[in-house]
């Protein structure tokens, strides 16, 4: 199958495939400076009421488990933290972008929001018990991990067949076989979104990254978020989140993901199970009515 697809249209095209709300944006870029406060990070939100609304509703929800009732966007941020409120920035924002169906990747609709949050939720709990990630910058990239098939469904919905076929016949996961037929994968343009909106590297190579083993060239830092990626996407999967009618099983994951993590293949069903406990707890979503 020849190659047709204009890979430099598709990446201008990235942004808009993926709107983020500017307030969301702003946060995003404020929360990694040091010098920034609470109160600068609730001034900016209050600009924005909807955002507002959703980001208390969604700390209130049982997907947070949080002890009591939060009744202010600047009772947020000094009980969360700047880095939490944006992750409920993001979750709040993104679940409009990401809620739609991926037909080209035979999500239905919610599913890929439904997958990212378990996959979110994943990271943020590996990253805590192996401590070889920060559990706020884990849960950041898990939620983002798949943007790239935001941008690509329209396009591979006519080569998926051949996609899928590729992947079975030659025993390799999906996105290998979306970079050989396509020439890019839903990873390497989740990554170029994520550098567009400004969210440091360490995110977008994880983003990149998280169907592939971290190579000899990642930074410490990096390996250990794309480790953690990568497995929390696994026990996603295994847990039925965001497979799709098109999509083939991956292959074996990489043993050297479990050796970056200090874990063993034992330690799996276990994280596996923890995972589940935390679905069945808060039902799978944020701010669910």
């Amino acid at each position: 199958m020849s190659n047709d697809l204009d890979l430099e249209k598709v990446l201008e095209s990235a942004p808009d495939a993926v709107p983020l709300n500017q307030t969301a944006l702003q946060i995003i870029k404020r929360a990694g400076d040091p010098s920034t406060t609470a109160s600068d990070i609730a001034a900016i939100l209050r600009e924005d009421q909807a955002l507002s609304a959703r980001v208390l509703k969604i700390a209130n929800s049982a997907f947070y488990g949080l002890p009591r009732q939060i009744g202010s966007i600047k009772s947020a941020v000094l009980l969360l933290g700047q880095k939490t409120i944006r992750n409920l920035a993001l979750t709040a924002t993104m679940s409009g972008a990401i809620e739609k169906p991926i037909s080209g990747y035979g999500l239905p609709r919610g599913e890929l929001f439904r997958h990212s949050l378990v996959v979110a939720r994943a990271a943020s709990q590996i990253a805590s018990e192996t401590n070889r990630s920060v559990a706020d910058e884990a849960y950041t990239a898990g939620l983002l991990h798949d943007i790239g098939k935001l941008v690509l469904d329209e396009h591979i919905e006519s080569r998926v067949g051949a996609i899928a076929e590729m992947a079975r016949d030659e025993s390799i996961s999906f996105a290998e076989a979306e970079r050989r037929l396509m020439g890019m994968d839903h990873g390497e343009v989740g990554a170029i979104l994520a550098e567009k909106w400004g969210l440091p590297d360490f995110l977008a190579d994880a983003i990149r990254s998280h169907h592939h083993a971290p190579s000899g060239r990642d930074s410490e830092e990096t390996a250990g978020l794309v480790a953690v990626c990568m497995l929390a996407n696994r026990l996603a999967r295994t847990l039925g989140t965001g497979v799709g009618a098109n999509e083939t099983p991956d292959p074996d994951m990489p043993s050297v993901i479990l050796e970056i993590l200090g874990l063993s293949p034992k330690d799996v069903p276990e994280l596996t199970k923890e995972v589940q406990r935390q679905i069945d707890e808060t039902g799978g979503a944020a701010g669910e009515d």
